[in-house]
């Protein structure tokens, strides 16, 4: 019996290949769908304790009362038989807490302060109680937020592990000649000056091929320049290179650095992001910004601007980041550009483009660079990084 012939398509090596591949590629659905219940897990939590919260101002003022008024004679009065109104003028200081950290006799209501005869040592202990109150709560308020931090860590390890699973998957299938084709390369030249009175630029890049048909740029810039400034752009670019390199999604990976410059240092810690990824078959790419420059696309007779205005990594827990795709040709230039290139004055740089002959890229990285020193009258008050990156044929 005679079912055809599949071996030219595929092979007992294929087969013997694909079975621990697939494998692979189920327990890791199995860890991503672990990570994300973790994620509900501890999002849950928070919710509760948010909700519990309500009942923390009551206990506060029972507290209060309990240390000043339980030895006065006064007290059956107050918390007995008159407790509703009693209780109503302690829930009126509330807001006034809130708002100013404490309270004074007058923002006692006039039968409350006329009758209490411990007022003074009433409003005495209420302050000094609610100081302490307020410090619980915002030692709990960033018991929250670390959880939430947390919350959305595995929640992002989860979608990483799964995009993991899906690529394995596809992996196990026989590739076909076609789809092991590339049509274009890339080449890059680059050019970079370190601002005046330092010895470390802050702005840190990579590029690199991450798969057979993938290739990547990063430029990040570090809040201010020197040492701090190169540490946490040093830091955004190694880790989405180790995580991208790795086949993680790139957004995915882009909320966990931004997770890690929230929570590396005690001192603020910024740092803008700036990623392009080519796909060497198709053409296609994928221009993710957060918080940076403009890149420029240089073609024969013109130049797309590409610019974003998202805030740096490091600033909020959602990350806020824009992404712009865009189909290139063979002979496109791209132009990733730092703060101090676009600084040194007003939008000039398309039409600086625009009267560029062909050239090398790391002949356009050089003339951008002087020319953008030119502009500052060859006073370099910023790092200033230019990447560029040109599509040929292979």
């Amino acid at each position: 019996i005679v079912f055809g012939d599949w071996s030219s398509d595929v092979c007992s090596s294929d087969l013997e290949i694909n079975v621990p591949v697939k494998l692979a590629a189920q327990k890791l659905s199995a860890a991503s769908t672990a990570f994300t219940g973790l994620a509900k897990t501890i999002s849950e939590a928070v919710a509760y304790e948010q909700k519990s919260n309500f009942e923390d101002i009551a206990t506060f003022f029972d507290k209060t009362a309990d240390k000043v008024c339980k030895r006065c004679g006064l007290k059956f009065i107050c918390w007995e038989k008159q407790f509703n109104s009693t209780y109503d003028h302690m829930m009126k200081l509330a807001p006034i807490l809130a708002e100013n950290g404490s309270v004074k006799a007058e923002d006692f209501s006039d039968p409350f302060r006329n009758r209490c005869i411990k007022s003074n040592e009433f409003i005495t202990q209420l302050n000094k109680l609610y100081g302490k109150h307020k410090l619980d709560l915002q030692w709990k308020q960033r018991l929250k937020e670390s959880r939430e931090l947390a919350a959305e860590q595995f929640c992002t390890v989860a979608k990483m592990v799964d995009k993991l699973a899906a690529e394995l998957d596809e992996s196990a299938e026989p590739t076909t000649e076609s789809e092991k084709q590339e049509l274009f390369e890339i080449s890059v030249g680059t050019a970079v000056c370190v601002k005046d009175g330092q010895s470390e630029s802050g702005d840190n890049y990579i590029f690199m091929p991450i798969s057979s048909n993938k290739y990547i740029l990063i430029l990040s810039d570090g809040m201010g320049s020197g040492a701090q400034a190169a540490g946490q752009s040093d830091t955004a670019v190694k880790v989405l290179k180790q995580l991208l390199s790795a086949g993680f999604d790139r957004q995915a990976a882009i909320k966990v650095i931004n997770s890690v410059l929230i929570i590396k240092e005690n001192e603020e810690c910024f740092a803008t992001i700036d990623v392009i990824m080519v796909d060497l078959v198709s053409g296609e790419a994928e221009f993710i910004k957060i918080g940076a420059n403009a890149t420029y696309v240089k073609k024969q007779d013109k130049v797309d601007k590409i610019a974003s205005s998202t805030l740096p990594a490091g600033i909020l827990n959602d990350v806020d980041m824009e992404t712009t795709c865009r189909t290139l040709q063979c002979g496109d230039c791209l132009i990733m550009i730092s703060d101090g290139i676009h600084g040194a004055a007003d939008d000039w740089i398309s039409e600086f483009l625009l009267k560029q002959e062909e050239a090398s890229p790391q002949s356009l990285a050089d003339e951008i660079l002087r020319e953008a020193l030119k502009r500052k009258n060859n006073k370099a008050d910023d790092d200033m990084t230019v990447i560029v990156a040109k599509l040929t044929e292979k």
